[in-house]
C-alpha cells in the first residue's frame, strides 16, 4: 500500500466518526492494540531510515548524497501523508474519552500521535538543514506538507469538536469556523461525505505531480490501515455490511419505539433481519417432522 491510500482511509474514518458517537459502542480491544502496535513498528522503521540517511549524507561526497536523497524521499513523503490519518484517529479517540464511550483507546492514540510528531519534526529538520538536498525535492516536500496540513484540518472539521479545544489542528481557528459551517444545521451525512470526497479530489489535483509513487514501508502501512478498519465496531454497520448513516439511526430509533410487543422487526428493519427471522421460523416449524 502507498501512503497516499491512507488519505482515503482518513476520509472514510471521518465519515463514520459521528456514527461511532451515536451508537456509543466501545472499540474492539484487539484492534486498538493492533493500531498501537502497527504505529509503533512503523515509527521504528522511520527512525531507523532517517538516522541512516543522516549518517550517509554526512559521511559521503556530493554525488553520493544525491543518491541517498533520492532513496529517502518516499519515506519523507510517507511521514507527511500518514500524519493526516494519525491526527483524525487521535481526535476521535479523545471524543470517545470525553463522552465516556471508550476511555482505553485515547492513551494509545495519543502515543501514536506523539511519536508521529517526533518523526515529522525529524523529517522537517532534514528538509531545512539536510546537507545536499536538491532544490526540487525541497520544493516538492514543502508543497506536500502544506497540502497535507490543509486536508488534515478540513477532515477534523468534519468531526465533532472537543470540549478541551482543538488539539490536533494546525490552524485551530480556521478548523472551528469550517466545522461551524458543516454542522450549522446538525449532522448531515451527505454533506460530510461530499466534503470528504471533494477533499480527496482536490488533494490529488494539487499534489499529483509531486508524489513519489515508490513505496517505502508498504507492509507497515497495510497493518495500520487494517487496524483502523478494525476500529469500527459491528454496531456501525447494517446487516448487509454497509456503514450506517445518522439518518438511518434516527429512523431506527423511531422504528424501535413503534415495534409492537412480541414483534421481532419493524418497517425500518434491515431486510436481512427480516429474512433471518423467517429462516428461524421455518427451522422451528420443521424441527419435529421426520421427513
Amino acid at each position: 500500500m502507498h501512503a497516499l491510500t491512507l488519505i482515503d482511509v482518513a476520509n472514510s474514518f471521518t465519515c463514520q466518526a459521528a456514527i461511532l458517537l451515536r451508537v456509543r459502542a466501545a472499540l474492539p480491544k484487539s484492534h486498538t492494540h493492533d493500531y498501537w502496535l502497527a504505529c509503533r513498528n512503523r515509527h521504528l522503521c522511520w527512525m531507523e531510515s532517517l538516522a541512516e540517511h543522516k549518517n550517509n549524507i554526512r559521511d559521503h561526497n556530493v554525488s553520493s548524497r544525491q543518491h541517498y536523497w533520492f532513496e529517502i524521499v518516499p519515506t519523507l513523503q510517507e511521514i507527511l501523508l500518514c500524519e493526516v490519518l494519525t491526527r483524525c484517529v487521535a481526535h476521535q479517540a479523545c471524543l470517545l474519552q470525553e463522552q465516556q464511550i471508550d476511555t482505553d483507546f485515547a492513551p494509545l492514540a495519543q502515543f501514536a500521535f506523539s511519536t508521529h510528531i517526533e518523526a515529522r519534526n525529524r523529517c522537517l529538520n532534514l528538509i531545512v538543514f539536510g546537507t545536499g538536498l536538491p532544490t526540487g525535492y525541497a520544493r516538492q516536500l514543502n508543497r506536500l506538507r502544506k497540502f497535507c496540513e490543509i486536508v488534515s484540518d478540513q477532515l477534523l472539521a468534519g468531526m465533532q469538536g472537543l470540549l478541551s479545544g482543538e488539539q490536533f489542528a494546525f490552524e485551530p481557528e480556521a478548523t472551528s469556523r469550517a466545522r461551524q459551517k458543516l454542522f450549522c444545521s446538525g449532522v448531515n451525512d451527505n454533506l460530510i461525505r461530499f466534503h470528504c470526497a471533494s477533499l480527496s479530489s482536490w488533494f490529488l489535483r494539487q499534489t499529483g505531480l509531486d508524489i513519489d509513487y515508490r513505496k517505502a514501508n508498504p507492509v507497515r502501512l497495510d497493518a495500520v490501515a487494517d487496524a483502523v478498519a478494525g476500529l469500527l465496531p459491528a454496531e456501525t454497520f447494517d446487516s448487509f455490511g454497509l456503514p450506517l448513516t445518522n439518518s438511518f439511526c434516527k429512523l431506527q430509533l423511531f422504528n424501535d419505539q413503534d415495534v409492537a410487543p412480541g414483534a421481532s422487526f419493524g418497517k425500518f428493519s434491515s431486510p436481512l433481519d427480516i429474512l433471518s427471522t423467517w429462516a428461524r421460523h421455518e427451522a422451528t416449524e420443521f424441527s419435529d417432522k421426520r421427513f
